[in-house]
């Protein structure tokens, strides 16, 4: 009996002392609320200040990207060559404007005529490169040098064109013009002793005669001054020009020469080269009767390659 009265005894003293323990807990701010179990203040790891951390939605299925546009592989198209105009009516103008002075010669002459004004130059006509050629229009020509081609009868022209300075061959501009008319023309004047374009065909040479055609006192580039005085001229056409009277068969001529003391036949040739004449400085080759006109070459070296061509080495 004593026994059990004092162990009632001991649980009332443990749970009165329990009572105080909590009590005290509480009153010392450990607990905000009785019902919530705080970690101990060790455990808490608060978010630093200086990073800002904000709402975000949690990323879902991403969109896809869009295409890259496809760009075809289009090849262009090489640019159309402009076309010179292949023929002259009567009453039209071909019109050549140039920023510097050129040489401009016909063959045969007769066909076309030229005249060199000097411009600006405005102009009412009818034009070769017109879209309707039928119609006058106006045009304004604003280069320093303009050239004016008229018809002057039916047949095909050569046109040269050259820059005045020019040092090479391949400067010179050709030009094939049908003169009065675009269909079926007749052929042009025949020109039996003349071959403009091409060396004669290889054979036997029976006669090689050369005349260098230079205006007195005229100004030539650095170049061509030594043509004809050259050594290596003088000395390849005294051996290989056919001579006649004692004298070889080559000649340096003015273009108003006069040979009413020359040897028959370099008078004869002479006679027929001059209605043919390319302005100055050019060179006369004769070669079995057959003549060609050509201007002077850029220098000795290229003078000497083209005698050869038609001389032989």
């Amino acid at each position: 009996m004593r026994s059990i009265i004092l162990l009632i005894f001991i649980a009332l003293m443990l749970t009165a002392k329990c009572e105080r323990a909590e009590s005290a807990y509480f009153a010392e701010g450990v607990f905000d609320d009785p019902n919530l179990i705080h970690p101990p203040e060790d455990d808490v790891k608060p978010v630093p200040e200086e990073k800002v951390v904000l709402p975000i939605i949690p990323p879902g299925p991403q969109p896809e990207p869009a295409p890259e546009p496809v760009v075809p592989d289009v090849t262009p198209k090489p640019p159309v060559e402009p076309v010179i105009v292949p023929d002259l009516r009567a009453g039209e103008l071909f019109v050549v404007a140039t920023p510097k002075k050129f040489l401009v010669w016909d063959r045969p002459k007769g066909i076309v005529s030229v005249k060199r004004l000097v411009g600006p130059r405005e102009f009412y006509a009818k034009f070769a490169d017109a879209v309707d050629r039928n119609i006058e229009q106006e045009r304004h020509y604003s280069q320093p040098f303009i050239y004016v081609i008229r018809a002057e009868k039916r047949g095909t022209v050569e046109l040269i064109m050259s820059p005045i300075d020019a040092d090479d061959e391949a400067q010179a501009i050709q030009h094939t013009l049908i003169v009065m008319g675009r269909g079926p023309q007749p052929p042009p004047e025949p020109e039996p002793d003349v071959d403009p374009v091409d060396p004669p065909t290889p054979g036997p040479i029976t006669s090689f005669r050369v005349i260098f055609v230079k205006e007195s006192g005229q100004t030539l580039n650095p170049g061509q001054t030594a043509i004809p005085g050259a050594k290596v001229i003088r000395d390849y056409l005294t051996a290989k020009t056919t001579p006649e009277g004692n004298l070889a068969g080559w000649r340096e001529y003015d273009p108003q020469q006069i040979t009413a003391n020359e040897q028959p036949t370099m008078k004869a040739l002479w006679e027929k080269v001059k209605p043919n004449l390319i302005p100055a400085p050019c060179v006369v080759i004769e070669v079995n009767g057959r003549f060609t006109v050509l201007p002077f070459p850029a220098d000795v070296n290229a003078m000497m390659m083209k005698l050869k061509e038609y001389g032989g080495n």
